[in-house]
């Protein structure tokens, strides 16, 4: 009987460990993974939106000295609010299986040609058929530089999208099912515990201990294995927002494991406390 219960004690720690690495994982997902004004928050603390207008001038700049046309031609060509309407319009779409976003460059193609026809009026020059094919491979060169420096890449937009659509839906079909091992594992809790309830704080603090000890083993690997500071992902821009949100979310849960393995540790003592306490009021009661 008594191998039976340490038995079923291990495996009730284990389930309440369990149980508390899935709800920080549930919680972690809704309140960062899964939410939109965390990114957006994000994109703003790491000024996404000023970085990638940056490099979107940059790649403008790749092709200016090569047109021909005066340096000045490209300046402020897209304005602030076009660049972050159409990176949030991107950054909906994944969010929604309906939704699809096309990066229009209309107002850009118009602007552009309106400045090179101006430079063309002041210098008094008429174009001959192929400098007039050679603008418009120039202009479509510009269009293409804009829309590689905001969506990245499709391929990874779609994966991304699916990735996140999948974990929603996983999220609402076991939406209930942390509610239910909950509930069984509190009902088989005060059942091992209904002789001692103050057992309960032993279990309750070894699992807790036990989560936080994990959490920190899983973020002590993870650190090991990847140089998170060192790695490029397309644009420097997407690579430094990535950057942060890894940190941010590791960080978070790692003082998360330090505060599990605090009240861990201070149940522990507590529950050893209230033990001795309790062994020594009964001696003291036997000898009365």
């Amino acid at each position: 009987m008594k191998t039976v219960r340490t038995i079923v004690s291990y495996l009730l720690s284990f389930v309440i460990i369990c149980l508390i690495l899935l709800y920080i994982a549930i919680i972690t997902l809704d309140n960062k993974g899964m939410n939109k004004d965390y990114y957006y928050k994000m994109m703003e603390e790491t000024e996404y939106y000023l970085q990638v207008s940056r490099e979107v001038d940059s790649g403008f700049e790749d092709y200016i000295y090569q047109s021909g046309l005066p340096e000045d031609t490209l300046d402020n060509l897209v304005s602030d609010e076009k660049i972050r309407a159409d990176i949030n319009g991107i950054f909906e779409s994944l969010f929604n299986e309906d939704v699809t976003y096309e990066i229009s460059t209309e107002e850009l193609d118009k602007e552009l040609d309106a400045r090179i026809n101006a430079f063309l009026k002041t210098q008094n020059k008429t174009l001959t058929k192929e400098e007039k094919g050679n603008i418009t491979k120039f202009e479509a060169l510009i269009s293409s530089s804009y829309k590689k420096n905001i969506k990245l890449s499709d391929n990874v937009n779609v994966y991304v999208k699916q990735l996140l659509l999948t974990i929603q839906k996983l999220a609402n079909k076991f939406n209930s099912f942390p509610m239910v091992i909950s509930i069984a594992a509190i009902l088989i809790l005060l059942i091992e515990c209904r002789e001692r309830i103050y057992d309960v704080i032993k279990y309750i603090g070894v699992s807790c201990l036990g989560a936080g000890i994990v959490i920190k083993a899983g973020y002590a690997y993870l650190m090991s294995k990847i140089d998170i500071d060192n790695v490029l992902l397309f644009q420097k821009s997407f690579t430094n927002l990535i950057q942060n949100i890894f940190k941010d979310i590791s960080y978070g849960l790692s003082n998360i494991a330090t505060g599990l393995i605090v009240g861990g540790m201070t149940l522990i003592v507590v529950y050893a406390i209230f033990r001795a306490f309790l062994k020594e009021k009964k001696e003291i009661l036997k000898k009365a």
